[in-house]
């Protein structure tokens, strides 16, 4: 799905206008149209901010990125002792 599809998706989903969605994304009319027909595909880092926060949806999913708490991937580890951690941590740093 492109990233027009995806806008419109939304707003359609809160039953809102093209209007009432440029208006509270703080985008003009036309380039909102231009957006969401996909004739426009360089769309200011602004608009996009203005179109996620005004949807309330996180910009990934706008863009069909995978969710950003996907993309960090991480584990705890324990260590018995501070000895422990300098063993594992001293070849890194030196």
């Amino acid at each position: 799905m492109e990233f027009g599809s995806r806008v419109r998706r939304e707003r359609e989903r809160r039953s809102w206008s093209r209007e009432e969605l440029a208006y509270r994304a703080g985008v003009s009319f036309g380039g909102l149209t231009q957006m969401e027909s996909g004739r426009r595909r360089d769309v200011r880092v602004s608009s996009l901010a203005g179109l996620a926060r005004a949807l309330e949806v996180p910009l990934d999913r706008l863009l069909g990125l995978p969710a950003a708490a996907a993309l960090v991937d991480h584990a705890a580890v324990h260590y018995r002792s501070e000895d422990d951690l300098h063993q594992v941590v001293a070849p890194f740093v030196a």
